[in-house]
């Protein structure tokens, strides 16, 4: 089943009087259950495409849909509920706020959703305990490690049960052995049922994947199903 969709979609921007072609004609479609690395050059257009496969933008032209609807004809507040209610992102910075326990940071995305306090702090330790960490659910980020820090954000992409988590450089500030166990966690909920689509410079990260797209200057330059390399902890293992 298609989870989404791009039909001839351009993205333009006016930088200083000129037009930029951030993406240009790119027609892509991703099924649910897929986990899709999306690589390529600085300006290739690979952060573009990532912003509207999670409707933090809109086409210049063409469709974008998700589950079939398209996104352009949705309203600002119906956007912002599709993605607290069906997109987990996970950010290179881990984007947590530096005064808060982890516990309340995965938190955060339930208290948009109307859920009450008792009931958010629940769920929560759930899903600190489904990504390891719910021993450290009380810890500020300043006293967890950064593959600790990035476990936390990705615990706070699972709390509102998405069907599809959007992953930009989520490894770019790790260490490879610390990469090696977030990219098997990503695996492992992918082999959950959930969708991944992930930014990477990193050719060692996208073959995490089961499908590579290759961008450049706006386009696809490449689509390509590639043999995925299994992340079991502590390292790097054998390939599927």
């Amino acid at each position: 089943m298609t989870l989404l969709s791009f039909d001839h979609v351009s993205r333009r921007y006016s930088v200083g009087g000129s037009e930029v072609h951030a993406l240009d004609d790119v027609s892509v479609t991703i099924d649910a259950g897929e986990f899709v690395s999306v690589i390529g050059p600085s300006g290739s257009g690979k952060s573009t495409f990532m912003n509207l496969c999670g409707c933090l933008d809109t086409p210049s032209d063409g469709r974008v849909t998700i589950d079939g609807v398209d996104v352009a004809g949705m309203g600002e507040e119906r956007l912002s509920e599709l993605r607290n209610e069906r997109i987990g992102f996970v950010f290179q910075q881990f984007n947590l706020l530096a005064r808060t326990s982890a516990l309340d940071n995965v938190a955060l995305p339930l208290i948009y959703s109307g859920v009450k306090r008792k009931a958010r702090h629940i769920e929560a330790m759930r899903v600190l305990e489904r990504v390891g960490l719910g021993e450290w659910a009380n810890h500020h980020p300043s006293q967890l490690s950064g593959g600790q820090q990035q476990r936390v954000a990705i615990a706070r992409a699972l709390v509102n049960e998405p069907v599809l988590i959007l992953a930009d450089e989520p490894t770019g500030a790790l260490d490879s052995h610390t990469s090696a166990e977030i990219m098997c966690l990503f695996q492992e909920l992918n082999g959950q049922g959930i969708s991944i689509v992930l930014v990477t410079h990193e050719q060692d990260i996208a073959a995490a994947s089961s499908r590579k797209l290759n961008f450049r200057d706006g386009k696809v330059l490449s689509d390509e199903r590639i043999e995925q390399t299994l992340f079991l902890e502590p390292g790097l293992e054998a390939t599927a």
